[in-house]
């Protein structure tokens, strides 16, 4: 028995479904060239997962004050000195929301008053530069954060990272080890370093 074959245009179950899908790459090719790796853009499609939180008048918009480290257990050990009550893990709020909770951990709340964001940002500087480079896009972080009554302008958004680096406090060479003198400057505990310029030649230094 022959059995002819039906044509691409003969019935519905013949025929090539097409089907498109909008990403945020799509929307915003320049924001999200190097991708969506955090929680936020997600997050501020989903009001019930920010409401009762300090982002909440912003419409989920962060505040330009951060503080940045490489591990997730650090950033919710953080939240114990935000001011009492106001500490939010915005990742266990996703997840309760079934929304996607990112690659990393962000929290916010206040601190002495002031709205701020700490976030995981991983392990060494590519990674650092890609997810910082994300959290302070002017589609997820805003230079004036509203709280209430109070509107934070800000002449900037500040980054600070907490942690170590390994090309610190390191010798010049052999014999500096063997004397045990360190390259100038040291750097000693509690001291804050402010970067003037950046050194590579990664995806993230092209495209930032």
């Amino acid at each position: 028995m022959n059995h002819a074959k039906p044509s691409m245009d003969e019935g519905s179950s013949s025929k090539r479904q097409k089907t498109t899908s909008t990403s945020f790459h799509d929307e915003d090719k320049e924001t999200w060239v190097l991708g969506v790796h955090t929680l936020m853009p997600y997050l501020q499609k989903k009001p019930e997962a920010y409401k009762g939180t300090i982002l909440e008048d912003s419409k989920g918009m962060l505040p330009p004050y951060c503080i940045c480290m490489g591990d997730t257990r650090r950033v919710r050990s953080t939240t114990k000195y935000f001011d009492e009550g106001s500490a939010v893990i915005l990742n266990d709020r996703m997840l309760k929301a079934n929304g996607n909770p990112g690659r990393i951990t962000v929290a916010v709340g206040t601190y002495k008053g002031t709205p701020i964001v700490a976030f995981e940002h991983q392990m060494g500087s590519p990674a650092a530069e890609i997810i910082v480079r994300e959290m302070v896009s002017n589609k997820i972080m805003t230079n004036e954060f509203k709280l209430g009554e109070t509107v934070f302008n800000s002449d900037a958004k500040y980054v600070f990272r907490v942690g170590s680096a390994a090309g610190i406090n390191c010798y010049n060479g052999p014999e500096e080890e063997k004397k045990q003198e360190l390259r100038s400057p040291v750097v000693n505990a509690y001291d804050c370093i402010v970067a003037s310029h950046q050194v590579g030649i990664s995806c993230a230094d092209y495209s930032a």
